[in-house]
Protein backbone atom coordinates (compact mmCIF):
# COMPACT_ATOMS: atom_id res chain seq x y z
CA UNK A 1 0.00 0.00 0.00
CA UNK A 2 1.44 3.45 -1.18
CA UNK A 3 2.28 6.05 1.00
CA UNK A 4 -0.49 8.22 -0.72
CA UNK A 5 -3.14 5.83 -0.24
CA UNK A 6 -2.11 5.42 3.65
CA UNK A 7 -2.71 9.09 3.88
CA UNK A 8 -6.07 9.09 2.41
CA UNK A 9 -7.03 6.01 4.74
CA UNK A 10 -5.89 8.03 7.34
CA UNK A 11 -7.94 11.63 6.54
CA UNK A 12 -11.17 9.02 6.29
CA UNK A 13 -10.46 7.91 9.52
CA UNK A 14 -10.16 11.20 11.00
CA UNK A 15 -13.22 12.63 8.93
CA UNK A 16 -15.52 9.60 10.70
CA UNK A 17 -14.18 10.04 13.83
CA UNK A 18 -14.51 13.66 14.42
CA UNK A 19 -18.37 13.49 12.83
CA UNK A 20 -18.67 10.73 15.92
CA UNK A 21 -17.80 13.15 17.95
CA UNK A 22 -19.09 16.16 16.82
CA UNK A 23 -22.94 15.24 15.43
CA UNK A 24 -24.29 14.25 18.93
CA UNK A 25 -23.30 17.59 20.22
CA UNK A 26 -25.01 19.38 16.90
CA UNK A 27 -27.70 17.53 17.87
CA UNK A 28 -27.35 18.98 21.09
CA UNK A 29 -27.23 22.52 20.37
CA UNK A 30 -30.12 21.82 17.97
CA UNK A 31 -32.55 20.76 20.43
CA UNK A 32 -31.38 22.18 23.21
CA UNK A 33 -32.49 25.76 21.77
CA UNK A 34 -35.73 24.21 21.77
CA UNK A 35 -35.92 23.57 25.01
CA UNK A 36 -34.47 26.65 25.91
CA UNK A 37 -37.24 28.44 24.14
CA UNK A 38 -39.70 25.81 25.78
CA UNK A 39 -37.90 26.57 29.28
CA UNK A 40 -39.67 28.96 32.41
CA UNK A 41 -37.97 29.57 35.98
CA UNK A 42 -40.04 28.13 38.91
CA UNK A 43 -41.06 30.28 40.89
CA UNK A 44 -44.25 30.78 43.65
CA UNK A 45 -45.92 32.88 45.56
CA UNK A 46 -48.48 31.89 48.39
CA UNK A 47 -50.37 34.00 50.43
CA UNK A 48 -49.27 34.38 54.14
CA UNK A 49 -46.03 32.93 53.04
CA UNK A 50 -43.40 31.53 55.99
CA UNK A 51 -40.73 30.89 54.27
CA UNK A 52 -38.28 32.55 51.74
CA UNK A 53 -35.80 30.61 49.27
CA UNK A 54 -34.13 32.16 46.55
CA UNK A 55 -32.87 29.35 43.69
CA UNK A 56 -29.87 30.47 41.68
CA UNK A 57 -28.10 28.85 38.46
CA UNK A 58 -27.91 28.05 35.03
CA UNK A 59 -30.37 25.91 32.94
CA UNK A 60 -30.19 23.14 35.45
CA UNK A 61 -32.26 25.52 38.30
CA UNK A 62 -34.27 26.75 35.29
CA UNK A 63 -35.50 23.32 34.71
CA UNK A 64 -34.99 23.51 31.29
CA UNK A 65 -35.17 19.85 29.56
CA UNK A 66 -38.34 19.53 32.43
CA UNK A 67 -42.03 20.59 32.09
CA UNK A 68 -42.51 23.44 34.33
CA UNK A 69 -42.70 22.54 37.83
CA UNK A 70 -40.82 19.01 37.23
CA UNK A 71 -37.55 20.47 38.66
CA UNK A 72 -35.50 21.07 41.70
CA UNK A 73 -37.15 24.52 42.45
CA UNK A 74 -39.99 22.98 41.58
CA UNK A 75 -40.34 19.87 43.48
CA UNK A 76 -38.79 22.24 46.45
CA UNK A 77 -42.25 24.08 46.22
CA UNK A 78 -44.20 21.22 46.18
CA UNK A 79 -42.61 20.08 49.42
CA UNK A 80 -43.02 23.46 51.05
CA UNK A 81 -45.70 24.93 49.45
CA UNK A 82 -46.08 27.56 52.27
CA UNK A 83 -42.95 29.20 50.86
CA UNK A 84 -42.04 32.26 48.91
CA UNK A 85 -39.77 30.84 45.62
CA UNK A 86 -37.44 33.72 43.68
CA UNK A 87 -35.99 32.25 40.58
CA UNK A 88 -32.98 34.08 39.55
CA UNK A 89 -31.57 31.30 37.23
CA UNK A 90 -31.16 31.82 33.29
CA UNK A 91 -30.05 28.99 30.74
CA UNK A 92 -26.03 29.11 29.72
CA UNK A 93 -24.77 31.05 32.75
CA UNK A 94 -21.23 30.33 34.39
CA UNK A 95 -20.31 30.80 37.98
CA UNK A 96 -19.17 34.69 36.42
CA UNK A 97 -22.54 35.95 35.86
CA UNK A 98 -23.38 34.15 38.75
CA UNK A 99 -21.45 36.06 41.04
CA UNK A 100 -22.48 39.04 39.67
CA UNK A 101 -26.28 38.31 40.16
CA UNK A 102 -25.31 37.28 43.57
CA UNK A 103 -23.85 40.32 44.25
CA UNK A 104 -26.59 42.23 43.14
CA UNK A 105 -28.93 40.44 45.82
CA UNK A 106 -26.46 41.00 48.72
CA UNK A 107 -28.82 43.12 50.92
CA UNK A 108 -31.63 40.64 50.51
CA UNK A 109 -32.66 38.31 52.89
CA UNK A 110 -33.60 34.50 53.00
CA UNK A 111 -34.72 31.25 54.40
CA UNK A 112 -32.72 29.47 52.19
CA UNK A 113 -30.76 29.69 48.82
CA UNK A 114 -30.29 26.71 46.94
CA UNK A 115 -26.75 26.93 44.18
CA UNK A 116 -27.42 25.40 40.92
CA UNK A 117 -24.35 26.23 38.69
CA UNK A 118 -21.32 24.48 37.23
CA UNK A 119 -22.02 22.53 33.85
CA UNK A 120 -21.78 25.36 32.11
CA UNK A 121 -18.28 26.02 33.28
CA UNK A 122 -17.01 22.16 33.28
CA UNK A 123 -17.83 21.84 29.39
CA UNK A 124 -16.80 25.35 28.37
CA UNK A 125 -13.22 25.02 30.34
CA UNK A 126 -13.17 27.69 32.95
CA UNK A 127 -10.43 27.19 34.95
CA UNK A 128 -11.26 25.42 37.96
CA UNK A 129 -9.01 27.99 40.37
CA UNK A 130 -11.38 30.79 38.79
CA UNK A 131 -14.58 28.37 39.54
CA UNK A 132 -13.27 27.65 43.32
CA UNK A 133 -12.82 31.37 44.01
CA UNK A 134 -15.96 32.81 42.91
CA UNK A 135 -18.00 29.85 44.36
CA UNK A 136 -15.89 31.14 47.72
CA UNK A 137 -17.12 34.46 47.49
CA UNK A 138 -20.53 33.48 46.79
CA UNK A 139 -20.53 31.47 49.90
CA UNK A 140 -19.49 34.36 51.69
CA UNK A 141 -22.19 36.44 50.46
CA UNK A 142 -24.60 33.93 51.30
CA UNK A 143 -23.32 33.68 55.05
CA UNK A 144 -25.06 36.77 55.49
CA UNK A 145 -28.05 36.63 52.99
CA UNK A 146 -29.47 33.16 54.39
CA UNK A 147 -29.18 30.97 57.66
CA UNK A 148 -28.96 27.60 55.16
CA UNK A 149 -27.36 27.39 51.89
CA UNK A 150 -27.53 24.47 49.53
CA UNK A 151 -24.69 24.01 47.27
CA UNK A 152 -25.57 22.18 44.01
CA UNK A 153 -23.41 20.88 40.88
CA UNK A 154 -23.93 19.40 37.92
CA UNK A 155 -22.87 15.73 38.64
CA UNK A 156 -20.73 13.97 36.43
CA UNK A 157 -21.15 16.19 32.68
CA UNK A 158 -18.79 13.10 31.28
CA UNK A 159 -21.62 10.70 31.64
CA UNK A 160 -23.86 12.93 29.50
CA UNK A 161 -24.86 10.48 26.16
CA UNK A 162 -24.55 13.71 24.31
CA UNK A 163 -20.34 13.61 24.66
CA UNK A 164 -18.13 10.89 22.95
CA UNK A 165 -14.99 9.92 23.93
CA UNK A 166 -12.15 11.48 24.37
CA UNK A 167 -14.84 14.65 25.73
CA UNK A 168 -16.10 12.20 27.88
CA UNK A 169 -13.38 11.58 29.24
CA UNK A 170 -12.07 15.20 29.38
CA UNK A 171 -15.64 15.88 30.92
CA UNK A 172 -15.82 13.03 33.68
CA UNK A 173 -11.93 14.57 34.79
CA UNK A 174 -13.13 17.78 35.26
CA UNK A 175 -16.63 17.08 37.03
CA UNK A 176 -14.54 14.92 39.49
CA UNK A 177 -12.10 17.95 39.82
CA UNK A 178 -14.93 20.82 40.11
CA UNK A 179 -17.14 18.13 42.63
CA UNK A 180 -13.96 18.19 45.19
CA UNK A 181 -13.95 21.59 44.57
CA UNK A 182 -16.98 22.17 45.54
CA UNK A 183 -17.30 20.20 48.21
CA UNK A 184 -13.59 21.28 50.01
CA UNK A 185 -14.79 25.24 49.54
CA UNK A 186 -18.87 24.57 50.77
CA UNK A 187 -16.74 22.87 54.08
CA UNK A 188 -14.80 26.55 54.58
CA UNK A 189 -18.65 27.96 55.52
CA UNK A 190 -20.85 26.26 58.00
CA UNK A 191 -23.87 27.72 56.75
CA UNK A 192 -23.63 26.05 53.17
CA UNK A 193 -23.94 22.43 52.80
CA UNK A 194 -22.67 20.80 49.52
CA UNK A 195 -25.23 18.24 47.24
CA UNK A 196 -23.00 15.46 45.95
CA UNK A 197 -24.52 14.38 42.51
CA UNK A 198 -21.35 13.41 41.26
CA UNK A 199 -21.48 9.65 39.79
CA UNK A 200 -19.57 6.93 38.26
CA UNK A 201 -20.42 5.47 35.44
CA UNK A 202 -21.21 2.27 37.20
CA UNK A 203 -23.36 3.36 39.75
CA UNK A 204 -25.27 6.67 37.77
CA UNK A 205 -29.24 5.80 37.68
CA UNK A 206 -29.25 8.36 35.05
CA UNK A 207 -27.67 5.71 32.57
CA UNK A 208 -30.04 2.49 33.17
CA UNK A 209 -32.94 4.77 31.16
CA UNK A 210 -31.59 7.23 28.99
CA UNK A 211 -34.49 8.31 27.15
CA UNK A 212 -36.38 8.12 30.98
CA UNK A 213 -33.85 10.41 32.86
CA UNK A 214 -32.15 12.29 30.08
CA UNK A 215 -34.34 15.17 27.99
CA UNK A 216 -34.18 14.71 24.24
CA UNK A 217 -30.80 17.10 23.89
CA UNK A 218 -29.45 14.27 25.96
CA UNK A 219 -27.42 16.63 28.12
CA UNK A 220 -30.10 17.95 30.77
CA UNK A 221 -32.11 15.93 32.82
CA UNK A 222 -36.03 15.43 32.22
CA UNK A 223 -38.70 15.71 34.97
CA UNK A 224 -37.91 12.05 35.84
CA UNK A 225 -34.40 13.03 36.32
CA UNK A 226 -34.24 16.49 38.02
CA UNK A 227 -36.71 13.94 40.69
CA UNK A 228 -33.73 12.20 40.93
CA UNK A 229 -31.78 14.56 42.22
CA UNK A 230 -34.11 16.37 44.12
CA UNK A 231 -33.84 13.49 45.85
CA UNK A 232 -30.55 13.87 47.43
CA UNK A 233 -31.63 17.85 48.06
CA UNK A 234 -34.73 15.84 50.31
CA UNK A 235 -32.28 14.19 52.49
CA UNK A 236 -30.38 17.08 53.23
CA UNK A 237 -33.51 19.37 54.13
CA UNK A 238 -34.90 16.44 56.19
CA UNK A 239 -31.23 16.22 57.86
CA UNK A 240 -31.02 19.90 58.64
CA UNK A 241 -34.97 19.28 59.44
CA UNK A 242 -36.14 22.00 57.04
CA UNK A 243 -38.23 19.56 55.95
CA UNK A 244 -40.29 16.07 57.47
CA UNK A 245 -39.17 12.84 56.42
Amino acid sequence: MSSLQLTFIGALLLVVFVTYVSLPIRRAIVVGRELVDQSKAYTQTPENSTMKILVIGDSTAVGTGAPYGHSVAGYLGKDLPQATIVNDSKNGMKIEEFLTRLQARKDERYDLIVFQIGGNDIVRLTPTTDIENRLAQALTLTDTMASTTLVICSGNVGLAPTFKWPLSLLFEVRSKDVFKRYAETSLNHPKSHFINLYKNREDDIFLTDIPKYYAPDYFHPSGDGYAIWYAEVRKELVRLETLKS
